[in-house]
């Protein structure tokens, strides 16, 4: 149980970081479910399954507040309560502040200063400097912050610090004050020892607010909470998300990157052309003479001039993919052009192919799926014809060409100079030799 004045604290810190950094929303659902107790002492802790909050919040406002939660929400995502087992847990955790709050300051919340003044690792490893950043840590008058750090990992400083005198200092210390009524409460160094609860942390956020747990089976429900909480974010999101480098590493640490639903991947595609300083002028027809590519009906494809944002779209008809996926597919890409490209303004072509281009239409509109599926031909799969199309029939080459297919077929013997997005089948095993690779799924 939590008492009422650190819960308001807490969900009030919330609502500052959700504002200041949107890709914490993601952890929204997580953040809103996960138990909350009370701390003995200190500002927080963690043991992977709870948060703890001690009396010292009241030290901090709720910007700080921000700071503080979502670096307990690191230590979860880096499996720090899981990872400190076995190790040295006050300078395990100590290396993972370090991480934590160089990540913080000058990636994820860099709005929101440093609650406390920066404690240099230099001062833990040099001699003279140890006791008094010792003291400074434990008495929260600082915060551990090296921006030197700010390329390593936590078992690089956890390394760093093990092999430093100031491991060799304290052991003695804090052997004498494990057993004394009068300890700080700071972890004695022991190795492989499992807390059996909070009451022996302090809660300070320098060092002391990882609480070990070695319950493998916690960490994998942990774990399986958050993409939980990511999944429903992105539902909420239409599967789109900000793109921001927070936003990545985020998901980095839970090896969700790779499964984000292919709308999500195009629609920031899509966007990032918008951004990307286009405007539009209405295009020029050019004429398509019958049969120039197979047997492809009349059409005209726009002229497409510097600055109007160019598509190319190809549907592989060999046999891989079926009316259901043609559907979803041409459905969510007549959505989305609609809604992000048509203002700034595209054009472009949509090809049906097999071991050849045997019909195009120009766009926009996108198709419908009722006037795809009625030239819809089977055939071998060969990708080359459809980039000899777009080099020979637009004038311009375009910003993206995005080929669904199940990628079993024949390569261009080289990258073209425009971005290529394959869009390939759940159950394809294919690996293109250039562009850009999303999985198809609904």
């Amino acid at each position: 149980m939590i008492s009422e004045d650190r819960k308001k604290w807490y969900y009030d810190s919330l609502a500052v970081l959700f504002l200041t950094s949107p890709a914490y929303s993601m952890f929204r659902d997580f953040l809103n479910s996960v138990p909350l107790e009370d701390l003995k002492s200190g500002v927080a802790a963690t043991d992977g399954t709870k948060i703890y909050i001690g009396p010292l919040y009241k030290q901090y406002n709720a910007s700080e507040g921000a700071f503080i939660i979502a670096h307990e929400l690191n230590h979860i995502l880096l499996r720090h309560p899981w990872r400190s087992v076995g190790k040295d847990r006050h300078l395990y955790n100590i290396a993972g502040d370090y991480v934590i709050n160089d990540t913080l300051h000058l990636k994820d919340l860099p709005n929101i200063p440093l609650p406390g003044k920066p404690i240099p690792i230099s001062d833990f490893l040099n001699p003279q400097e140890s006791k008094r950043a010792k003291a400074e840590a434990d008495d929260m008058k600082g915060i551990l912050y090296d921006e030197s750090l700010k390329d390593y990992d936590t078992d690089a400083i956890y390394r760093m610090l093990e092999n430093s005198k100031y491991r060799g200092q304290n052991e003695g210390e804090e052997g004498q004050e494990e057993g004394s009524e009068e300890s700080s409460g700071q972890p004695s160094g022991k190795q492989g020892k499992q807390r059996e609860g909070q009451e022996n942390e302090n809660g300070s956020i320098n060092g002391g607010d990882v609480i070990e747990n070695e319950n493998e089976d916690s960490q994998d429900e942990t774990v399986k909470k958050l993409r939980e909480s990511v999944n429903k974010w992105r539902e909420r999101q239409s599967g789109a998300g900000s793109g921001t480098d927070a936003e990545k590493r985020l998901l980095d640490l839970l090896d969700i990157k790779e499964i984000l639903p292919w709308t999500a991947i195009l629609q920031r595609y899509l966007k990032s052309l918008v951004a990307s300083n286009y405007t539009w002028s209405p295009p020029k027809a050019i004429y398509l003479p019958p049969g120039t590519a197979g047997n492809i009906p009349n059409t005209y494809v726009p002229r497409l001039r510097e600055r109007t944002i160019r598509i190319a779209v190809a549907i592989d008809t060999s046999s891989s993919i079926g009316n259901a996926d043609l559907n979803v597919f041409l459905t969510n890409i007549r959505a989305m052009f609609n809604a992000i490209l048509m203002q700034a303004g595209y054009s472009g072509i949509l090809m049906l192919t097999t071991d050849r281009v045997y019909s195009a239409f120009r766009m926009p509109p996108v198709p419908s799926v009722d006037t795809v599926v009625s030239q819809i031909l089977p055939g071998g799969t060969d990708f080359v014809p459809a980039f000899k199309f777009i080099e020979e029939y637009m004038q311009v080459p375009p910003d993206v060409f995005i080929y669904f297919t199940d990628g079993d077929g024949k390569y261009p013997d080289k990258a073209p100079r425009y971005d290529v997005l394959w869009l390939l089948t759940p159950n394809s095993t294919a690996t293109p030799p250039f562009g850009n690779v999303i999985r198809f799924s609904y």
